[in-house]
């Protein structure tokens, strides 16, 4: 699923000034690396580094609270850092928000505002940003580490939970509540049902926003800091994993308690307190290692240009792309990344031949996987448009098959080379594969788990087609959901025809969208 959030702001926040209109040749850009984050920015280093090492500490944490040996994961996640408002509108206008996420199957960018500061619990002036960067890095990591799904009410409960997790002086302290969290907690709205908040799914959220979060938070809280019912949690999960029905796998794990645990939820909120959970690991945290590094205008331009269109593909904003990608052709004509974005938005247009035209500037046996994955996909529009040409999907495949011949934690790639088989009378089972890696690589993606249920069904695989797209409409959009819920009655008609059917009709919408698919929340 491709997923798009942002974090808004209390009136307790210190903004910045507001200096006038700059362009992006009037700072120097850095970027600070540690093991895990690319952090690119042109405001305060010294403020950099310190989120560089405390989101490494941060995935520590995270570790330690799941128990996870392992969570490195094949998707990047970069993080641009903007020194002033300013910029951040100039780009990523978004009214009272301190910085916004996005993610696919390319990677998770965060784009967050420098000048933007709420207080800590000590009143001390810290990044604003900071609680969004480490509340989405709980997705990111909960979704590409893990092969379970999560309810709705617990994937955004336990990143709240976890986005306040403070390191220091060698301990651990998780469980401070979220100030606007804590507000909503105790306005007069009250909480919503306990089967209203389970239920909840990313189509169909039976409670308000706010109330969703929160709540959401003060069951994992509440959980978290009761031993009895922190025992049978991970029943729970394993329920519904197997199910999608929340409510009855949480009634079955937790049986008559289940009012009692909305009543002390109720309770709790009330009072307004809530206990710290404090935690020493074995060994002490390493001190993160974080360097700086130079970066040229190109780079810069690059990277913006490439998150831009993760945060929406308006018409003004896709503009805002291509000056940049025309920005750096007009300093290096050759460059390859440049050239294939800017090949994309074309292909986006439908205009496959400019698309064409402007990837014959590139070299015949370049190694750039942008290019290459540019390549596939203009070859991968051009046999949807000529009835799924046989000739050019090979060509599609091949051009796939050589980025995974450089890079085999590709999701992209991956997830390219199964859509050439979408629609096709070939036999499916190297697309099935090709899909079955990609939602390896990232778990979450709902769009990968869609396509993979749409080949099942054009492979006849009813059973198969049928427990993925229910996988979909429990927690996919309203735009995907619609499509599962075509694979559901095709699968019940037990007919095939209609599957390649559909899954061709699919195909042809994702084409233009650079397989875009449906939008996240």
């Amino acid at each position: 699923m491709r997923r798009f959030s942002v974090v808004f702001l209390l009136a307790f926040c210190v903004f910045g000034g507001r200096p006038a209109r700059a362009d992006l040749d009037d700072h120097v850009w850095q970027e600070i690396r540690s093991e895990h984050f690319r952090i690119f920015t042109n405001g305060d280093v010294d403020v950099v580094r310190d989120l560089a090492g405390d989101l490494e500490n941060f995935r520590r944490i995270f570790m330690l609270m799941t128990g996870k040996t392992n969570v490195d994961s094949p998707v990047p996640f970069t993080i641009i850092a903007v020194v002033n408002r300013n910029e951040f509108d100039e780009f990523f206008a978004q009214p009272f928000v301190a910085g916004v996420f996005g993610g696919n199957l390319l990677g998770s960018h965060a784009v967050i505002d420098l000048s933007t500061r709420r207080p800590d619990r000590n009143g001390k002036p810290v990044l604003a940003a900071d609680l969004i960067i480490k509340h989405e890095y709980v997705h990111f990591l909960l979704r590409t580490t893990s092969r379970i799904r999560y309810p709705l009410w617990y994937e955004e409960g336990f990143a709240e939970f976890l986005s306040t997790a403070e390191y220091d002086h060698g301990d651990v302290m998780v469980g401070m509540p979220v100030v606007d969290r804590h507000i909503s907690l105790s306005s007069d709205f009250g909480l919503s049902s306990m089967d209203h908040l389970l239920a909840s799914t990313h189509a169909d959220r039976q409670v308000r926003t706010d109330i969703l979060y929160a709540q959401g938070w003060l069951l994992v809280h509440h959980l978290m800091t009761t031993p009895d019912l922190l025992a049978k949690f991970v029943d729970y999960l394993k329920r519904f994993d197997e199910t999608g029905d929340s409510v009855a796998s949480f009634r079955a794990v937790y049986g008559d308690k289940t009012d009692e645990i909305q009543h002390d939820l109720v309770r709790e909120a009330r009072r307004g307190r809530y206990h710290y959970i404090t935690l020493t690991p074995k060994t002490p945290f390493p001190e993160p290692k974080v360097s700086v590094h130079p970066v040229s205008q190109t780079e810069i331009r690059l990277q913006i240009a490439e998150a831009l269109p993760v945060f929406g593909r308006d018409d003004e904003r896709l503009q805002k792309v291509r000056e940049l990608y025309e920005r750096v052709l007009a300093g290096e004509p050759d460059n390859a990344r440049a050239i294939a974005g800017l090949a994309h938005l074309l292909l986006r247009k439908g205009d496959l031949d400019a698309a064409a035209a402007m990837l014959a500037r590139l070299p015949e046996q370049t190694e750039d996987e942008s290019a290459l994955t540019a390549r596939g996909d203009l070859a991968l529009a051009q046999a949807v448009w000529r009835a799924l040409d046989p000739s050019l999907l090979q060509r599609a495949r091949e051009c796939y098959m050589a980025v995974l011949r450089r890079n085999n934690q590709s999701a992209e790639a991956f997830f390219s080379y199964g859509l050439t088989y979408l629609g096709s009378d070939e036999n499916p089972k190297e697309g099935l594969l090709a899909f079955d890696q990609a939602t390896y690589l990232v778990p979450g993606d709902l769009d990968a788990a869609m396509f993979y249920g749409l080949l099942q069904l054009q492979a006849g695989h009813f059973a198969e087609a049928t427990k993925l797209e229910r996988h979909v409409v429990v927690a996919g959009t309203p735009s995907s959901v619609a499509i599962a819920r075509q694979v559901l009655a095709l699968a019940g008609q037990r007919d095939a025809a209609g599957g390649r059917e559909l899954a061709g009709s699919v195909l042809a919408l994702q084409v233009a969208g650079r397989f875009e698919g449906p939008e996240g929340d």
